[in-house]
């Protein structure tokens, strides 16, 4: 899994382009469920939770914004992007699925 990568010009040497570094992870943590609510999704319907979730984000609009600009964005602004996004995934969820 790629950890993080970079441009970096002293891996051009003598090409007309720059290089770019990888730093790869050959190890996957387990993503912790905080909250504890385990859902059944085998029976959740794709377009239902798709459209919950399309609704969702609406409600986070102002806090995405950022999202669609080509402006290279601070790590405290993409972290909220990141929270709102994983919020509205877990709402959507919590409102189509079972527990």
């Amino acid at each position: 899994m790629v950890q993080d990568w970079a441009i970096d010009p002293s891996l051009a040497h003598n090409a007309d382009h720059l290089g770019i570094k990888f730093i790869i992870t050959h190890s996957l943590e387990e993503i912790e469920n905080p909250m504890d609510i385990k859902y059944h999704l085998k029976d959740v319907k794709l377009y239902e939770w798709s459209k919950e979730l399309e609704n969702t984000l609406a409600r986070y609009h102002t806090i995405l914004q950022p999202l669609y600009s080509a402006e290279t964005l601070q790590q405290d602004t993409l972290d909220q992007c990141a929270d709102a996004i994983t919020e509205a995934m877990q709402m959507a969820t919590a409102a189509t699925a079972k527990i």
